[in-house]
């Protein structure tokens, strides 16, 4: 129910050359990446590498000042956000952005708005169709919400959930837009031990369901226990790519984290 765009094997995202500057700063260069189908693809880099910036390419909040990015097989460069998330790209950010004042649920039936078709019309006169899509999203987001083990807290509102609840939330209201590909920033910031056990789960269980995951994460050892392919940036390049233990044992990786220029991230690859 929850994924109604299933379609196996093959390239599901192609970035090709992409370049994206600020000025004369150069925060993604000639980048090409290739991500499966229904994979679970990490990116990882210091700080200021280039990933969160990568998304934005991705989603649709910066325009790439050159290259381009093929999803499914159609060109969406340049496309603006709400047409990528119609496209079937859902995200979430490195901050929490709920609505706190509303629940729950009602967080989750916001992400739904690229999935209906009845207007405003429809929705004041509680024509068949508007009540038909209400039921379906409806029913839709209480399948969500119980994958994600939120289903009891429907009627509690966001802003009084615990941390790692809102995180998770935040992740039922992109599922919600029934997307093909799922990109997750930062999903395991700010979680402790049981937290991200259970984050892992839940990215697993999405994947199970045809959806493709692509997540940015500090935590190496988060990163090594989920990830299928690492993609590794720094200074907006790509540096190594790879399974994880590809990845763990290249040098410039090991240069770029633990190495001679500076980069000190406390994790031991």
């Amino acid at each position: 129910m929850m994924s109604s765009w299933k379609k196996t094997g093959g390239i599901i995202l192609k970035i090709e050359n992409v370049t994206q500057t600020f000025g004369g700063v150069v925060a993604v260069s000639q980048l090409n990446v290739d991500v499966k189908r229904e994979s679970i693809t990490a990116v990882i880099g210091p700080n200021g590498a280039g990933k969160t910036t990568l998304f934005n390419c991705v989603t649709g909040i910066y325009s790439p000042t050159s290259g381009n990015i093929i999803f499914d097989g159609r060109d969406i460069t340049g496309r603006a956000p709400h047409e990528i998330v119609e496209i079937g790209i859902s995200r979430t950010f490195q901050n929490v952005r709920l609505f706190a004042g509303m629940t729950v649920l009602e967080n989750v039936l916001v992400g739904s708005y690229c999935r209906t078709h009845a207007n405003i019309f429809s929705s004041i006169l509680k024509t068949r169709l508007h009540r038909t899509e209400e039921s379906a999203v409806e029913t839709n987001a209480f399948e969500i919400l119980d994958m994600l083990e939120l289903s009891h807290l429907v009627n509690q509102f966001a802003g009084f959930l615990p941390y790692g609840l809102q995180r998770r939330l935040e992740i039922a209201r992109a599922l919600i837009a029934e997307p093909k590909l799922l990109l997750l920033d930062e999903p395991a910031a700010g979680l402790n031990p049981s937290e991200k056990v259970e984050l892992k789960k839940i990215v697993e269980n999405i994947r199970s369901e045809g959806i493709t995951v692509i997540l940015i994460e500090h935590d190496m050892k988060f990163v090594m226990d989920i990830s299928e392919t690492i993609v590794v940036l720094d200074y907006g390049k790509k540096i190594a790519e790879g399974n994880p233990f590809e990845v763990r044992n290249d040098a410039n990786v090991i240069d770029a984290y633990l190495g001679t220029r500076g980069h000190d991230f406390g994790v031991k690859l």
